[in-house]
């Protein structure tokens, strides 16, 4: 009859037994033969099965790619020729083949695959780019790009080539020589990359194309992406303060941002946070400054709806829409969440080895919100869904 765990209490209580093994000696090191599945997309978590030969109970399973190392979690040994339920979550993980290791409590290792050839393969669909932001930069400057597009994994590279898609000097225009830093990653749809542009870059309109590119070669071309404007052509606002500072994530608030050279029915404005999706204000609205007396600000208002934002702080940023000057105020906005509780959990048990979809009841639950059990007992909690402030869904496993 298959064990019964209850799920109570602030998430779940599970039973737990500690088994205390004794090791007088080294015994043979682990060896990996086989992965299956021996292969998964990078859209989320995976349960592998390792086979081989030497597997002792308390072993742990490994993924590594270059210096990159993922550790399995409730992973079971089920006899020394099988681990089963290894769970790795994949979501954006680098492309290709990655080397499976194995390592007993003794620490005896083995491994599979030479991670460029064999192991197991992470699959990624093709990239795509549907929009950056800012979408112009001037010349003599450095710029974060926000790159919003599909299967944007970790790792991947961005480069701005000129028109003919080629690095400069194989294509016919002029090369802008515009380098890139390493990618951020935020998601699948979303990574940032810093650029640097020349003073001499070549102005005009859709200069650069933009490239990106998975670790496993499949690459995708947005065309006349970026546009370098002359220096003195842009002009960028400098924002100096906004009002309220905070905001609770349960629905919209009014704000008032100063600052100067706001350009009048011409600017977007939006709140950033690594990791989260921008939260972009509604009707801005600019009042210039006074004529006199001198030295007054500029004033932007408009509202931002927070509901269910993740709390803690949000850069503010300012963009005039026309020459694409920006500016930002780092840590400017804080959005506000109540401390997350917990009221019930449905359904409240599941058989031992099972996956269970669960709906979970509370207040004050936020997007990027992560659970945990207490204790974990190797069971993990993923597809954690918020739906509203009061509900969200997960699966354990």
């Amino acid at each position: 009859m298959r064990k019964k765990v209850s799920l109570v209490a602030a998430f779940v209580l599970v039973a737990a037994t500690l088994a205390i093994r004794a090791v007088s000696a080294a015994g043979p090191p682990p060896v990996v033969q086989s992965v299956s599945p021996p292969a998964a997309t990078n859209t989320g978590t995976v349960s592998l099965t390792v086979g081989g030969h030497n597997f002792v109970s308390g072993a742990t399973v490994t993924l590594q790619k270059g210096s990159t190392i993922l550790t399995a979690t409730g992973a079971n040994v089920d006899s020394e020729a099988q681990i089963s339920g290894a769970q790795f979550d994949i979501t954006g993980a680098s492309p290709g083949f990655w080397t499976v290791g194995v390592k007993n409590p003794d620490g005896g290792t083995g491994s599979f695959g030479d991670g460029a050839a064999t192991g197991f393969n992470v699959v990624s669909g093709a990239p795509s780019v549907s929009s950056i932001s800012p979408t112009s930069v001037a010349q003599g400057t450095t710029q974060e790009i926000t790159i919003h597009g599909t299967n944007l994994a970790k790792n991947i590279t961005a480069v701005f080539l000129d028109k003919d898609d080629q690095p400069a000097p194989i294509g016919d225009n002029p090369p802008n020589n515009i380098t890139s830093d390493p990618t951020v990653w935020d998601s699948l749809t979303q990574v940032r990359v810093t650029i640097h542009v020349p003073a001499s870059a070549q102005t005009g309109t859709g200069t650069d194309d933009l490239k990106v590119t998975n670790t496993d070669g499949q690459s995708f071309t947005k065309t006349s992406a970026l546009t370098v404007t002359a220096a003195s052509s842009v002009t960028n606002p400098a924002i100096t303060s906004i009002s309220p500072t905070t905001g609770a994530n349960t629905g919209p608030v009014n704000v008032t941002i100063n600052g100067t050279t706001f350009h009048q029915g011409k600017v977007a404005v939006q709140l950033e946070r690594s990791g989260q999706s921008p939260i972009v204000m509604a009707n801005p609205t600019v009042t210039p400054a006074p004529a006199l007396p001198p030295g007054g600000m500029d004033k932007i208002t408009g509202s931002f709806d927070l509901t269910l934002a993740a709390p803690g702080k949000w850069s503010v940023r300012v963009t005039n829409t026309d020459d694409h000057g920006t500016g930002t105020l780092p840590d400017g906005f804080t959005v506000a969440g109540g401390q997350p509780s917990v009221s019930g959990v449905s359904p409240s048990s599941g058989n031992q080895g099972d996956q269970v979809g669960v709906t979970i009841s509370g207040s004050n639950f936020a997007k990027g919100a992560t659970v945990t059990l207490s204790p974990a007992d190797n069971i993990n909690v993923t597809n954690v869904n918020v739906l509203n402030s009061s509900t969200m869904t997960g699966v354990l496993s």
